[in-house]
């Protein structure tokens, strides 16, 4: 039918990577709520605040919410092959003449370097801050305290 209408071409999605990707989005998605709920639920025992073993594995935890989205991204672009608005505008219609190659290079480029710049900033700054300890001062209220019940 594609053929048809549209003319030759792989009118089919690559299916063994739209699979995984879903189910690894999906996964990475029911980790972090069954995570929260282990959270929740050492909170709700009085726990929370002892479980080192908990905020230990959160440092692992914290990749799952980049994983959940890339691997979502990668399965909504792939998924939709050849397609840039499935079943009305395929890739090679999608094309803007006005935009030049070396335009797509400097773009890309220039969001890298701004992203990397950001990303080394962070992580000084978290680094930064890990290393002067806590400001703790004996008689306030610790942080994280109201969650000690």
């Amino acid at each position: 039918q594609y053929t048809q209408e549209y003319g030759p071409g792989n009118y089919e999605p690559m299916v063994p990577v739209t699979y995984w990707t879903f189910r690894i989005m999906v996964g990475a998605g029911l980790l972090m709520i069954a995570w929260s709920a282990l959270g929740l639920f050492l909170m709700h025992q009085r726990r929370f605040l002892a479980a080192t073993w908990f905020h230990r594995l959160s440092l692992a935890v914290l990749a799952l919410p980049y994983i959940a989205n890339t691997t979502g991204w990668i399965f909504t672009e792939i998924g939709r092959e050849p397609w840039v608005v499935t079943g009305l505008l395929r890739i090679p219609n999608g094309v803007s003449p006005s935009v030049s190659v070396f335009e797509v290079i400097v773009t890309l480029a220039g969001f890298t370097i701004v992203y990397g710049a950001l990303a080394v900033a962070d992580v000084y700054l978290l680094v930064r801050f890990a290393k002067n300890g806590s400001t703790h001062q004996e008689g306030e209220p610790e942080l994280g305290a109201s969650l000690a019940y």
